[in-house]
């Protein structure tokens, strides 16, 4: 035993560091006073301590050096007391050194326990640090693991119950509620029979009865493992699921840790967890580089057999939303409001700004002191333009400022059910309305929610005023 026990901490020293040997070997000790205290009859005040040279542990009893001996548990006379220790003192306390009659099956029992549950605490504390996993969590996949392994062991469907204490103590358990009709032996139990086991017991009541985790044989063991790696497996999938529901529709700063040279794809680190931004939701154009960190919006977090499944996006309106929350306080606490919102990622965003106090200006407030606040949006969006108008309830003059920054002549209502209109602009406006490829009439038709007819107009005007 001597050199096993000396392997074990051996092992603990290398894996988990001086203190959890320590740790394991006063936890051995205090195992070791708890049994030999039952063996004394529990009334003694019972300690145990190792000889780390020679790995084996010695048991002694606290007693204090009476004149008259009236507790012989807890108390000494002075002629004992000065064999042990040279002129003893009325009053002191020794420490007297017992003979238990089982202290090597004691010692081995204790020593296979301790280790069995601080093995166990070392696992889950460090699955802790190193994936950040809930240890109430972690003891509850493994309670459910070990009460899996168990009914299967003992051939039974249910009544199998797991706990695990603070100090990684586990507890084992058949528990069957005392009823009238038994028909669930399993879990069930007639009053006649209960009272077998305790004499006070009801209708109603829950008895236990352990069971010795050892019981579960070789089988069961391999059982629990295979359990307890799946478990953690879900628990880090549960833990990434709720880390990233809670920012969901939120931004978030992701590094790029790889990109795919044939699918442009884009591996990310947010938190600590890894998640895919695909090539279809990145800014048309930007090229990523291992080690760059970008902003990223949150579209939806969803569960799937192989785990959490997080839709991150580079080009969704919701990050171009957010990003103007972080920089323009107005839009944060709400007395400038985001209405609507139209973006072809990569190339122009239109934003529809509104302010219900007359006395505050949307558009300025967006802009900032000389730019700084949308030019920060613009270069966390790789250098996208953006046009910010002011919105109206009036759909002529949104429709107006929506084509902006082209002039108007005037906006003409066709279909209000259907919502389409007619716009006029000077001849030398046109190109400027529809823009590039049609973009600038694309982007102010979803801003509005109109469809917009561009005409057109020869001859002298006078423009709409734009907002």
């Amino acid at each position: 035993m001597n050199r096993e026990l000396r392997d074990t901490i051996d092992r603990f020293k290398k894996e988990d560091g001086a203190a959890a040997a320590n740790a394991l070997c006063e936890k051995i000790c205090y195992s070791i006073a708890t049994e030999a205290k039952k063996e004394l009859n529990g009334n003694a005040a019972v300690f145990c301590a190792m000889d780390k040279k020679k790995y084996e542990f010695s048991v002694f009893v606290k007693k204090v050096v009476k004149e008259q001996v009236s507790d012989p548990d807890r108390e000494i006379s002075l002629e004992d007391a000065a064999e042990l220790k040279n002129e003893p003192r009325i009053g002191e306390s020794l420490h007297v050194p017992v003979r238990i009659r089982n202290l090597s099956k004691i010692t081995e029992n204790c020593i296979k326990e301790t280790v069995r549950q601080m093995d166990l605490k070392n696992a889950i504390l460090r699955f802790q640090k190193e994936r950040g996993l809930d240890p109430d969590l972690f003891k509850e996949k493994i309670c459910g693991a070990i009460a899996t392994a168990a009914r299967k062991e003992f051939g039974v469907k249910s009544g199998i119950c797991c706990e695990i204490n603070d100090d990684f103590d586990i507890y084992i358990c058949q528990r069957k509620t005392v009823v009238e009709e038994v028909l669930d032996p399993d879990s069930e139990m007639d009053l006649d029979e209960a009272l077998t086991h305790k004499a006070d017991a009801l209708l109603g009541d829950t008895i236990e009865f352990p069971l010795e985790l050892d019981d579960l044989g070789r089988i069961a063991a391999q059982s629990v493992k295979h359990i307890i790696r799946q478990g953690v497996r879900e628990i880090e999938n549960e833990q990434v699921l709720k880390n990233f529901q809670s920012r969901n529709n939120e931004i978030v700063t992701a590094r790029v840790i790889s990109v795919n040279p044939t699918t442009g794809d884009a591996t990310v680190e947010i938190s600590g967890n890894e998640a895919l931004l695909p090539k279809k939701d990145q800014v048309p154009g930007e090229i990523l580089r291992e080690g760059d960190y970008i902003k990223i919006y949150i579209v939806d977090v969803k569960e799937s057999p192989k785990g959490p499944k997080v839709i991150l996006s580079r080009v969704n309106v919701g990050l171009v939303k957010r990003l103007f929350e972080l920089e323009v306080p107005e839009i944060y606490d709400g007395s400038v409001e985001i209405r609507s919102i139209a973006r072809e990622a990569g190339s122009r965003t239109k934003i529809a700004v509104y302010a219900a106090d007359k006395n505050i200006d949307p558009i300025g407030s967006c802009i900032g002191p000389k730019g700084e606040r949308v030019n920060r949006v613009i270069d966390m969006m790789g250098g996208e333009k953006i046009d910010i108008v002011r919105y109206s309830d009036n759909p002529r003059e949104f429709i107006s400022a929506a084509l902006a920054p082209a002039e108007i002549v005037s906006v003409e209502i066709e279909d209000e059910l259907n919502r389409a209109c007619r716009v006029t602009v000077p001849e030398t406006q046109l190109s400027l309305a529809i823009g590039n490829k049609g973009q600038n009439a694309r982007l102010a038709a979803r801003l509005t929610g109109w469809k917009i007819d561009i005409k057109p107009y020869y001859g002298d005007y006078q423009p709409m005023i734009q907002l």
